[in-house]
Order: structure tokens, then sequence, then C-alpha cells
């Protein structure tokens, strides 16, 4: 099985970084994989490559894509509905919460995070200011 593009532009982009001219290229080409073209190699001579570029100095980086949340939601449909968006805002009005610092304070305090990002999370934090305005206004 060959290579496929994303193979191709890592191993163009690790000829770049340790600086190996054309002909040097083709001739590392045949003496590690014994083929004349990148678009040529298997896999296991790709590896085999990529691991000569790495004694030769070439040094992998991870993709600005690699960092994501820690947790995020398995389905793109449980992101919190809008419904849900605007209960915790008025809830926030009843519980007399009206700063953004002490909305992501109690977020953290129930759900570890500074503002919902899934549906279950928003339920969560809904019911916590529920139970908070129902002993405000027994207190009352």
């Amino acid at each position: 099985m060959n290579v496929e593009n994303r193979h191709l532009r890592l191993l163009h982009v690790a000829r770049r970084q340790v600086g190996i001219e054309e002909d040097d290229w083709r001739a590392l080409l045949m003496n590690v994989a014994g083929v004349e073209s990148s678009k040529d190699l298997t896999l296991a001579q790709f590896n085999e490559l990529v691991d000569a570029l790495k004694r030769m100095g070439f040094e992998s980086k991870p993709r600005l894509g690699a960092y994501l949340p820690k947790n995020p939601p398995t389905n793109p449909h449980d992101v919190p509905t809008p419904r849900q968006l605007g209960k915790l805002r008025a809830l926030f009005v009843d519980a007399g919460i009206d700063t953004a610092a002490r909305q992501q304070g109690l977020c953290r305090r129930v759900i570890k995070q500074p503002w919902p990002q899934t549906r279950t999370q928003a339920t969560k934090v809904i019911q916590a200011l529920k139970n908070m305005v129902k002993r405000r206004n027994e207190d009352r």
C-alpha cells in the first residue's frame, strides 16, 4: 500500500527542515527505501525514511488541532440548547448572580468548568440555580 498525501507532505516538510537538496533527496530515497520517487513509497518504507530523517535532525511538531478540550462533547448535538442558555441567564438574574465572574465561579463549583459545554452540564447548573432560588424565596 502506497503512502497518502499527508505522508508525502510530512516528508517534504522534513526535507526542508533538514535542508536536503534535490539530488541528495533522490539518493536518500534510493538508499533508504529503494525507490526513485516518494510517491512510490510503501508505509514501511515511509517509516524507515522518517527514521533516517530524524537521525539527520528532523523534529516533528504537533499540529495546532492537537490541542483540543479535555472532554469535548462526543455528539455535536450535545451542546447546550438555546432554551437552556436562556434559562441559565434568567436563573442567574433570579439568584442575584449578576457578574460574569460570579456566574463562572458557580459553574466551576457545580461542573468544574467556567461554563457548561454539554446539555448534561447545563442541566446540572440549572438545577443548582433552581435550588438556590427556591432556598432564597423560602428565607423571605
